[in-house]
């Protein structure tokens, strides 16, 4: 989760500043940023969450984290563009960065057995934000601003986003699934008590 948690919060944090100081974006542009990536984001949600469902949860984190690689380091490498360009790589670090929490919190759900489960997800939660909390912290440090202020580095800050999303894969394809009692894994509808 700190990994995860990483190589988003190394990025998202100054988007909206690099995206007006860098990209020429003007602030009134960023509500359709956001809205057009948040819309987006809603509907691939569900879509990615059937497709872990019926491919696997570790597999669809695998295929998403490799692919976000790509939106990434467009965001943090863009230079001055029209609305429509940002609006385009926008909609595609949505739908792939913020995809890959689904099946990625799905599958550590799934590594504790169903009595832990309620003080797991809390230590979760205590760990997901300290990993944000850090990232924004280190990305802090490494982005600068220049005298006309436009950010400095931040190609920097998606770079060890990029080596954050690589380590989260390698620690995924670590994880165990614990049996829910039937012989088989533990599936999201267990957890609400449709199962």
């Amino acid at each position: 989760m700190i990994a995860l948690m990483t190589s988003v919060f190394m990025v998202v944090p100054f988007f909206a500043a690099y995206n007006v100081a860098n990209v020429g974006l003007a602030e009134t542009d960023l509500p359709y940023v956001y809205f057009a990536g948040g819309l987006m984001s809603l509907f691939s949600a569900q879509v990615i969450g059937r497709l872990a469902d019926r491919h696997g949860k570790k597999r669809l984190f695998t295929i998403l984290a490799f692919i976000s690689v790509a939106p990434l380091l467009a965001a943090t490498h863009l230079p001055p563009a029209p609305l429509a360009h940002v609006l385009a790589v926008t909609v595609v670090f949505f739908v792939f960065v913020t995809g890959r929490f689904g099946p990625a919190m799905a599958l550590v759900t799934g590594s504790v057995a169903p009595r832990l489960r309620g003080s797991f997800m809390s230590f979760s939660g205590a760990i997901q934000q300290l990993g944000s909390g850090m990232a924004s912290l280190v990305a802090g440090l490494i982005i600068g601003c220049a005298a006309d202020g436009s950010l400095t580095r931040y190609g920097w800050a998606g770079w060890c986003a990029v080596a954050a999303t690589l380590v989260a894969i390698f620690l995924a394809k670590r994880i165990r699934i614990v049996p829910d009692g039937s012989g088989g894994p533990i599936e999201s509808a267990d957890l609400c008590g449709n199962g």
